[in-house]
C-alpha cells in the first residue's frame, strides 16, 4: 500500500524518537488537510501495524504551497517543525507547531515565518546544528505548581511543563506542595 496521501513526490521526512509520529514535507500545492502539499502528519498505529494518516499541516493561512526540506524538534509537549516553503525564487523557512488540531493546521494559525530568501535566491533545506551546552535535569511540574517531581530527564534547555527543582510532594495537586 501507498503510505503518503494523495501525492506522489515526497521530499523529505522526520521521525519522532518514539517512531510513532512521522512528518513528511510533501512538494505539491495544499487542497486541504486531507490531501496535497504542505507537511502531512502519519501517526503509527501498533494495532495494526501501519502508519494511519492524520493531517496535512498548512504553510500559512492563505498559502497553497507545498514544503521542502524539514526538521522537527520533539522536545517539547508540542512537535515543533522547521521547513522552508516550496516557492521557485524567495521562498520562506517557517516554523510549525503541531498543537494536534486539523482545525488550526488548516487555517495555518500556528505558523511563524523565521526569514524570506532574496529576490532570486532560495533556501535548499533546513536542519540543526549541534550544540555544546550544560545538560541540567529537569523533573515534570504535572500540575502546573512551579515544583517538580518524579524521574529526571536531562536536557540543555528548560522542556515545556518541566522545572528545575524536584520538591513537589503532591505532584497531583497545585495548591499543595507537601501531603
Amino acid at each position: 500500500s501507498t503510505l503518503i496521501r494523495g501525492v506522489s513526490n515526497p521530499y523529505g521526512f522526520a521521525l519522532n524518537p518514539a517512531e510513532n509520529i512521522l512528518y513528511v514535507a510533501i512538494d505539491a500545492a495544499y487542497a486541504n488537510t486531507n490531501a496535497g502539499g504542505g507537511v502531512q502528519r502519519y501517526n503509527w498505529n501498533s494495532g495494526t501495524s501501519t502508519w494511519d494518516f492524520a493531517y496535512t499541516l498548512r504553510m500559512g493561512a492563505a498559502s497553497t504551497t507545498g514544503a521542502r526540506g524539514i526538521t522537527v524538534d520533539f522536545n517539547g509537549a508540542q512537535p515543533v517543525i522547521y521547513c522552508t516553503s516550496n516557492e521557485v525564487s524567495s521562498n520562506r523557512l517557517l516554523r510549525i507547531v503541531d498543537n494536534g488540531s486539523s482545525v488550526s493546521a488548516d487555517a495555518g494559525t500556528n505558523v511563524t515565518v523565521i526569514a524570506t530568501a532574496g529576490t532570486n535566491k532560495i533556501f535548499r533545506g533546513v536542519a540543526f546544528a549541534p550544540q555544546n551546552c550544560t545538560q541540567t535535569n529537569f523533573y515534570a511540574d504535572a500540575d502546573g505548581d512551579g515544583f517538580g517531581a518524579g524521574l529526571a530527564v536531562l536536557a540543555c534547555q528548560q522542556p515545556f511543563g518541566f522545572v528545575a527543582n524536584n520538591t513537589d510532594g503532591c505532584p497531583t495537586n497545585a495548591a499543595k506542595q507537601a501531603p
